[in-house]
């Protein structure tokens, strides 16, 4: 393949297949486009508002003990983010909460980092317009970590 932009330039990289991940990830679960995934397996578009222009909120609770620590608290911040950016999900607090519950339940940590996301998303016409982009929701839930020591924890 010649480089259209200079055709004297050397021939350009081959396009890969598929995206492969030189990353690794904590163990946990995600909730995305309607689907529980494994960490590694959770995926956002390059062409999403919220990861382009950083459109987006987000709130995150703790799960200590296999209980919420304020989950209210954090679900009425979530839903102020929302509204105060004009961001729509289609879920109520009850179904955020069920799914916050469920990406802990599935990952099976009694101590977790649990953050629940709403990106302003991608347009469906590639539009530039941020009011064509459809909202996304997304949740994780991940082992509890802290720069803290354990005794200062305590």
């Amino acid at each position: 393949m010649s480089n259209l932009i200079d055709p004297h330039a050397k021939p350009l990289p081959s396009l890969a297949a598929h995206h492969m991940d030189p990353h690794s990830y904590p163990d946990g679960v995600a909730f995305l486009d309607g689907q529980y995934l494994p960490m590694s397996q959770a995926r956002i578009s390059v062409l999403d508002w919220g990861f382009l222009h950083s459109d987006a909120t987000y709130d995150t609770v703790h799960v200590w003990e296999g209980r919420f620590f304020r989950l209210d608290l954090h679900l009425d911040r979530f839903f102020g983010g929302l509204e105060k950016l004009r961001m729509t999900i289609p879920f109520d607090r009850d179904g955020v909460a069920e799914i916050l519950h469920n990406c802990v339940a599935l990952s099976g940590h009694r101590a977790a980092y649990v953050e629940m996301l709403c990106t302003r998303g991608a347009s469906p016409t590639f539009s530039r317009d941020p009011r064509d982009a459809v909202n996304r929701f997304m949740a994780f839930a991940v082992p509890f970590g802290s720069v803290a020591n354990a005794e200062q924890l305590q």
